[in-house]
């Protein structure tokens, strides 16, 4: 995620967390903790650590269970490891091992990285590297940790979309081209009448909107001000005349409902949708969708996650 090209780049690249930001010096003013005004640099510098704190826990879950297999020959070993170790850090958790046999039992590994043929991976990811671990290497290693985080993308849709899509909650317009506004109102009123928002949610998104535009090229994802939601959910409006939404024209719309009890669980969703609306060429096969199955179908698609790069 690039945040740091300013203040816009910032509130356009991570809007929840700038609105996280807004809503906790909401909340101080309103206990009587902040008496004075916050200019954008604070708000800025809050949504930067933010940031570095949700980036620390989803690597420290994320992280990447590792085998290398490596002779340790003239202490090769040692040193490939430690080259490796310095190139992914937190992101690779690695074990060392003269040979196979000699891996801890019971033990399930996501990448195994060896120098020999043929790559006994048994099931994690198989990466043949010289014994110096060149540049070219490295480079593999790379390319076979973004498959297993593809595979994990692909697996934490699959797994909670039921929570967080319904077809009740799931529009396809056939008609000609709507307003932003009128596509808002649609879709929250179908999230207050299944009991997902309370009557402020309409509002509270439209002046978050008011505020920046939550449109990106083709999509848009807007959101109340505050995360009050009952749960967390996310309305979808499929259009095939498109929408102007700002400076955009948007094909699909999802209105997230956040609840604050399960915000970082969110913010992984958050990050998933965004690879694939931003990465891949889901858009397009939205706009053919009729139906909340075909609308499924595309979206747990494994050939779009294939196209993710990191």
């Amino acid at each position: 995620m690039a945040i740091f090209g300013g203040k816009y780049d910032l509130r356009q690249a991570s809007p929840i967390l700038y609105d996280i930001a807004l809503a906790i010096l909401e909340e101080m003013r309103g206990q009587g903790l902040l008496p004075y005004p916050v200019s954008e640099d604070e708000v800025s510098f809050i949504v930067l650590h933010l940031y570095g704190e949700l980036q620390r826990q989803y690597r420290t879950e994320e992280s990447v269970n590792g085998l290398l297999i490596l002779p340790n020959y003239l202490q090769l070993a040692e040193q490939a490891a430690q080259k490796i170790a310095s190139r992914f850090g937190e992101e690779l958790v690695l074990t060392t091992v003269s040979a196979w046999e000699n891996a801890p039992k019971g033990q399930e590994y996501d990448v195994v990285i060896t120098t020999r043929r043929p790559v006994c991976a048994q099931g994690g990811e198989p990466v043949l590297i010289s014994s110096f671990v060149l540049r070219q290497d490295l480079q593999q290693i790379a390319n076979a940790l973004e498959r297993v985080w593809q595979r994990r993308r692909l697996n934490y849709l699959t797994e909670n979309f039921p929570y967080y899509f319904e077809e009740q909650n799931f529009v396809t317009a056939l008609r000609e081209r709507e307003t932003k506004e009128a596509v808002i109102r649609e879709l929250s009123g179908r999230l207050e009448t299944n009991g997902c928002v309370d009557s402020a949610f309409l509002e509270s998104v439209l002046a978050r909107e008011t505020a920046i535009s939550t449109g990106y090229p083709g999509f848009a994802i807007p959101h109340a001000v505050d995360f009050r939601a009952k749960q967390n959910t996310i309305a979808v409006y499929l259009s095939q005349e498109g929408i102007l939404w700002g400076k955009y024209t948007v094909h699909a719309v999802f209105l997230m409902a956040i609840s604050p009890d399960t915000l970082i669980d969110f913010q992984t969703l958050y990050q998933t949708l965004s690879a694939l609306l931003l990465e891949t060429d889901v858009l397009q096969a939205l706009q053919s969708c009729r139906t909340f199955a075909q609308f499924r179908s595309v979206m747990l698609d494994p050939r779009f996650f294939l196209s993710i790069h990191s």
